[in-house]
């Protein structure tokens, strides 16, 4: 039998962030006949997996350096006992750990990460330098010399890493993010009244839903008060609804303090869990997805497979997951009155909110879990 470890750092059952997406993927992986090994770094529950194929361990100690010296132990002895697959999502420490337990076992190491927080602008260079220590930049250093399988997604990411982060081109491989299409669906415009109704949205204005994690590197507050002014200016009949958390919560609260006028016509959720955060989707009208930075963005996924027209900026991988239709809605990442003028179009025009919605529906079904689950076999199974 074919067996796999997969390195969860963190997962619970009201989690915000796409950790909780790797459920529904490894259940799928595991249908294939593999057997797998979940290593959860941190969990407050235990995952429910639907496949016997699939084992979990959590690990318990709280103290750093025992947490250390329990990953290692949980590491080796699934090494010894015939894992020879790793796949680590992010985290760096495990992903050390098993490179160095390779030159001591069979173990092969695929490591992913998606982002563009590797630039060859100075000024992003220097923020980057503020916000990483010098040891995450030992550790990353480390891993792309020493790791197998550098992997990535979707395809300009592969590039880039070559190019801003010198990962060598022969080490990097492609896997896309997945999408449950169970759960992001389009509905009808009566159902989609129904779940206005219970998340107390009104049925009468045009939903511009925004979500988004609130970091300083993808410039929130750069975006949204800009936009949110200006929209209002020239179209009233709208709401934005924010969900996210962060660094950058604070200034967004303040500014909606100090702006009473916005009051109205924005509402701010902070953390959505994401088992709920799909009724948002599908009561929604029009996707927003203003940011300065992105790798393999899963909430375009979501909002494409909920049939949602997006306006996005063309940062990391975006210009790859979006259509040719909806291509025309992506923007440079400084171009905040474009946005605000496809924005403004989008929400008088039926015709193209509904052209762009057709298309986005048929564009996530290449990111199907269905689909990224026999990439992500035929990569870690099938060879280079």
């Amino acid at each position: 039998m074919k067996k796999m470890i997969y390195v969860l750092n963190h997962y619970s059952s009201s989690d915000s962030t796409h950790f909780y997406h790797v459920i529904n993927l490894l259940n799928k992986v595991a249908e294939s006949g593999i057997q797998i090994c979940v290593v959860i770094e941190k969990a407050d529950t235990i995952p429910q997996f639907n496949n016997p194929n699939i084992d979990v361990i959590v690990q318990k100690e709280k103290n750093k350096v025992l947490r250390l010296l329990e990953f290692f132990s949980v590491a080796r002895k699934l090494a010894k006992e015939g894992y020879k697959k790793v796949f680590v999502r992010i985290s760096t420490i495990p992903t050390i750990i098993f490179i160095i337990l390779s030159w001591f076992y069979e173990i092969e190491t695929f490591y992913w990460h998606s982002g563009t927080i590797f630039d060859s602008n100075n000024k992003k260079e220097k923020e980057i330098k503020n916000l990483k220590s010098i040891t995450s930049k030992i550790k990353f250093d480390f891993i792309k010399k020493y790791i197998n399988n550098f992997v990535t997604g979707p395809e300009l990411m592969l590039d880039y890493y070559v190019e801003n982060a010198k990962v060598p081109a022969n080490k990097m491989r492609l896997l896309y993010n997945d999408i449950d299409l169970r759960r992001f669906k389009i509905v009808s415009e009566t159902e989609r009244n129904v779940l206005k109704s219970n998340l107390n949205l009104p049925s009468d204005k045009k939903i511009i839903l925004f979500v988004k994690r609130l970091s300083p590197i993808k410039k929130p507050m750069y975006y949204l008060p800009y936009i949110i002014e200006k929209f209002n200016n020239i179209y009233s009949d709208a709401l934005f609804v924010i969900i996210g958390y962060g660094d950058e919560e604070r200034k967004l609260i303040k500014y909606l303090d100090k702006n009473k006028s916005l009051a109205s016509n924005v509402i701010y959720l902070g953390s959505v869990p994401n088992n709920m955060v799909q009724n948002y989707y599908m009561a929604s009208d029009i996707f927003l997805n203003a940011t300065a930075e992105e790798g393999f963005p899963r909430v375009l996924l979501e909002a494409m497979a909920s049939g949602m027209p997006v306006i996005s900026t063309n940062v990391g991988g975006i210009a790859n997951i979006l259509g040719e239709k909806q291509s025309k809605y992506m923007y440079l990442p400084d171009d905040r009155d474009g946005i605000v003028k496809g924005l403004i179009q989008l929400c008088l025009d039926d015709n193209i909110r509904k052209t762009l919605s057709d298309e986005n529906i048929l564009q996530s079904q290449k990111f199907s879990t269905s689909n990224v689950s026999e990439m992500f076999i035929n990569l870690v199974f099938g060879g280079k």
